[in-house]
């Protein structure tokens, strides 16, 4: 993986590390025309600070083609000597380290996962803890003014002894980082919150308790909550 900067400077995007990521083996990046800054191997991990969006080079577009956008991740990397590293990259070039089985959940529902985070962790007496999963994600091509438009929370059946879709939410346009906190009430489970552009400019802030996740009702949330859809313990089709 060659990295380096965009062609031309990142538009909207992220603000923020989204989450943990590995560098996909057997691929490199040309440099897009930016100066080269470090190579690093396959798989290794990066933590994503930043994305942003650049037209894709035309070295081997014909004139007639469309002008395509493309996202580009900021990563920072340590190198086996312990030194750091950081810069621009094409972001088909990373993969983002889902646990199983997020991966296969966020497929059947058309989702491009952009970052989880754990929100609470439950003691299942057959299988240990088990975390409780918030998941953003985009559908459709690169290049979109939005780092995520999805949202799914995947919650743990210790009856059933598998993860079930708790909360979905679609038609955002939100903006990382989203930030998750503790509640300090402990009858509440955790908080999170993010920038949202899908009608104007606003914070969304969301809270789950137990298995149940609510958008908090707000003077710039009361017609967001109509596009809130908790279904509870759900299935998640594979």
């Amino acid at each position: 993986m060659i990295l380096g900067g965009p062609p031309r400077p990142p538009r909207g995007g992220a603000r923020g590390p989204p989450g943990r990521r590995r560098r996909r083996g057997g691929s490199r990046g040309r440099g897009r025309g930016a100066p080269r800054v470090g190579q690093l191997k396959p798989n290794t991990p990066v933590d994503v600070l930043a994305r942003g969006v650049a037209m894709r080079s035309a070295e081997n577009a014909r004139a007639s083609d469309t002008p395509r956008k493309e996202d580009w991740l900021l990563v920072r990397a340590r190198t086996g000597k312990g030194a750091e590293i950081a810069g621009w990259v094409v972001a088909s070039f990373i993969n983002l380290d889902l646990p199983d089985p997020l991966p296969a959940y966020a497929t059947s529902a058309g989702m491009s996962p952009v970052a989880f985070f754990p929100l609470r962790t439950v003691e299942d007496p057959q299988s240990g803890p088990k975390p409780y999963y918030l998941v953003a994600g985009t559908s459709g091509p690169q290049g979109q003014p939005c780092d995520f438009t999805m949202l799914r929370v995947y919650t743990w059946s210790t009856v059933k002894q598998r993860y079930e879709t708790a909360f979905v939410q679609n038609n955002l346009c939100g903006h990382l980082p989203i930030r998750v906190e503790r509640d300090a009430d402990p009858q509440h489970d955790a908080l999170f919150s993010f920038d949202d552009s899908a009608s104007g400019p606003r914070q969304l802030t969301y809270r789950m308790r137990n298995t149940i996740v609510r958008l908090l009702r707000s003077p710039s949330a009361t017609q967001d909550a109509k596009n809130a859809h908790a279904p509870g313990a759900r299935t998640a089709r594979r």
